[in-house]
C-alpha cells in the first residue's frame, strides 16, 4: 500500500482492507463514524487504525467505504469514516478478515511517498 502522505496511506490501507471483504462500489457512506486514535509509533497506529475499523465493522455489522484521516499530534489521528450496515442482498462478502497482524509489518516514508506492508489473518 502507498500514499503521497501518511493520511493518504492510512486511507488507502483502510480501503484495501474493506476491498478484500466486499466490493466497495456497493457500500454507500450512509452513516458516519468518528475515530480518534494515538500510539507510541507510526506502525502501532497503523495496526490500531485497521484493527479498530475491523472491530467496528464486526460488532456493528457494518462495512466502510469512505475514509478521511487527519494527523493529530506526533503520532495520532482523527478520522471520519463512512459506511452502512451489512445488507446480504446488496453486499457480496468475499473474505472474512479475522485480524491485522504485526508480522512483517512495515510503515515508512520512501522517496517522498509513504509505503506500508501488512498481513491480514483471513
Amino acid at each position: 500500500m502507498f500514499g503521497a502522505s501518511r493520511e493518504e496511506l492510512f486511507e488507502n490501507a483502510a480501503a484495501g482492507l474493506f476491498s478484500l471483504m466486499t466490493d466497495l462500489r456497493r457500500v454507500k457512506p450512509r452513516k458516519a463514524l468518528h475515530l480518534e486514535l494515538k500510539s507510541s509509533s507510526v506502525e502501532g497506529l497503523f495496526v490500531e487504525w485497521l484493527s479498530e475499523l475491523l472491530y467496528r465493522a464486526e460488532v456493528g455489522e457494518s462495512l466502510f467505504s469512505k475514509f478521511n484521516v487527519r494527523w493529530k499530534g506526533s503520532i495520532g489521528l482523527v478520522a471520519e469514516v463512512g459506511g452502512e450496515g451489512l445488507d446480504q442482498k446488496a453486499h457480496v462478502l468475499k473474505k472474512e478478515v479475522k485480524a491485522v497482524t504485526r508480522h512483517g509489518l512495515r510503515v515508512e516514508e520512501k522517496k517522498g511517498k509513504w509505503v506500508a506492508e501488512v498481513i491480514f489473518d483471513v
